[in-house]
């Protein structure tokens, strides 16, 4: 294996003496640094983030509820004032069907006195004209006998 990166094959791969331990030191020390001014401030961060996050995901489930009790007390009003409406409006249909009934009924009942008064007159008038028609009828009558007979005697004779 010496050969292919090309060095000396020369003595063991590792050698253990002063500078292991101090790199071990160092990184040891870097370690305990690190974990006190990096990782541990930024696990405290994470969590905050996460408790922030949890408790407004929270205040938005009870502020979706509220706003499910508000839209179902809406629609139950909603559906209130439409039953009401609905109510309304058949009663003044209901009162103007009754309104035309009683208009139409006067009206009928007006029209057949007034229709019946008319046929009164009318008949009190032909009354009237055949009591007065009679005499001239009677005079007609005979006069027409009078010229057919005149006529039909010379038609004979």
């Amino acid at each position: 294996m010496c050969e292919v990166f090309f060095t000396p094959c020369v003595g063991a791969i590792i050698d253990f003496d002063i500078t292991v331990v101090v790199q071990l030191v160092i990184f040891l020390t870097l370690m305990i640094l690190l974990d006190k001014l990096l990782f541990k401030p930024m696990l405290r961060l994470f969590e905050r983030r996460r408790e922030e996050t949890e408790e407004k995901d929270g205040r938005a489930k009870a502020a979706a509820k509220a706003a499910e009790k508000l839209m179902a007390g809406y629609l139950r009003a909603m559906q209130e004032a439409q039953d009401k409406e609905s109510g309304m409006r058949a009663n003044v249909r209901e009162e103007a069907l009754a309104a035309e009934s009683a208009a139409l009924g006067k009206a009928r009942a007006e029209t057949a006195a007034w229709l019946e008064a008319e046929v009164g007159k009318f008949d009190a008038e032909v009354r009237k004209a055949r009591g007065g028609a009679e005499p001239l009828i009677e005079s007609v009558s005979v006069e027409i006998v009078n010229v057919l007979g005149t006529t039909g005697a010379k038609r004979v004779g």
